[in-house]
């Protein structure tokens, strides 16, 4: 089986990690941060199982990749192993759902076990922290159970290392805190639309990138997490 990772440059440690994981005898993994180069290996060598993506490249699948698959009638299946709107227990079986017009009755089999020890590598606790985008469902019920704090608002001036595009997006986040917001929520305020203008991969490096400054001892008592599919709450609360 010949597998193809693509990802961002730093992304590359992660993925040859997971390639360690799932490559068997005889499989061979390929790796790529460069669009054209992936192009061009699309083109001269068709002869591809699988791609297994990184969920910030989702735009750049869907414009570009998907379209050369679909234009050279080849069926090949496609995965993001950080996908995060997806929980970790559904993935192996939203993968399979995802792509089982690429799919045999003598392949499926096969599949499902690349599949399965992709999954388990991504849970590997030794990798997991350093899977950008990919983030667990929060238990909610158990956050409200939490001795609220109250948390003072920081001004911008205050927090000379976040950029104004975050600063902004904080704010956002602060006004509407203890409140599922949707990415459609997110988007509009980020790009003023809901529509494709506001790309996915965008709002999801916006989300992350805030989520690690959150994460940092300067805004204690403030939490980031995706409560559900697509949604995602601003907590105060201590006790992390």
């Amino acid at each position: 089986m010949k597998i193809v990772f693509a990802g961002k440059r730093k992304s590359l440690y992660v993925l040859r990690f997971i390639a360690s994981s799932v490559a068997q005898q005889g499989d061979s993994c390929e790796f790529y941060s460069s669009l054209q180069e992936l192009m061009n290996e699309i083109k001269m060598n068709p002869c591809i199982d699988l791609f297994v993506f990184d969920f910030r490249l989702y735009n750049i699948c869907h414009d570009y990749v998907s379209g050369m698959l679909e234009q050279r009638r080849l069926k090949i299946p496609i995965i993001f192993y950080n996908d995060p709107l997806i929980t970790s227990d559904a993935l192996v079986a939203y993968w399979l759902s995802r792509n089982q017009k690429a799919f045999s009755p003598k392949t499926i089999d096969k599949y499902t076990s690349v599949f399965k020890r992709l999954h388990e590598a991504i849970e590997d606790p030794s990798i997991r922290p350093f899977i950008d985008v990919f983030q667990p469902l929060f238990t909610f019920n158990s956050a409200e159970q939490k001795n609220p704090v109250p948390v003072q608002s920081p001004q911008r001036s205050e927090n000379p290392i976040l950029p104004p595009s975050l600063a902004n997006l904080f704010d956002f986040f602060y006004q509407n805190r203890n409140r599922n917001l949707s990415l459609d929520e997110i988007s509009q305020h980020i790009f003023g639309t809901q529509d494709s203008n506001g790309t996915l991969s965008t709002v999801y490096s916006y989300i992350s990138r805030l989520k690690k400054y959150l994460s940092t001892d300067r805004q204690k008592g403030l939490k980031l997490v995706r409560v559900g599919r697509g949604t995602y709450r601003l907590l105060e609360c201590t006790g992390w």
